[in-house]
């Protein structure tokens, strides 16, 4: 609906806001149908879209848990995002 006024600086608060309860809405859904393996894919799609959305990960990791994965759960774990790194002051 709002996709071809993307470009327009009016529509990207509303595209956001639309987004983000989406997400949220999607995330809810998500929740008790954790232990159907057919989720994972689109957990998978979702989280490399918005990787840091932390819900989506915890979610992600929850149901690699749930199908036995526990190896790529832990993969999951390790590749996340981390706060950026500090610079290392060198002039001392």
């Amino acid at each position: 609906m709002l996709g071809e006024f993307a470009d327009s600086s009016f529509a990207v608060p509303y595209i956001q806001r639309l987004t983000e309860e989406r997400l949220a809405a999607w995330e809810e859904w998500a929740v008790p149908r954790l232990s159907e393996s057919s989720l994972l894919g689109e957990i998978g799609e979702l989280v490399a879209r918005y990787p840091l959305r932390e819900r989506l990960r915890g979610l992600r990791m929850r149901a690699l848990y749930l199908a036995g994965r526990r190896i790529q759960m832990g993969q999951v774990i390790v590749g996340s995002p981390a706060a950026p790194e500090r610079e290392e002051d060198t002039s001392a």
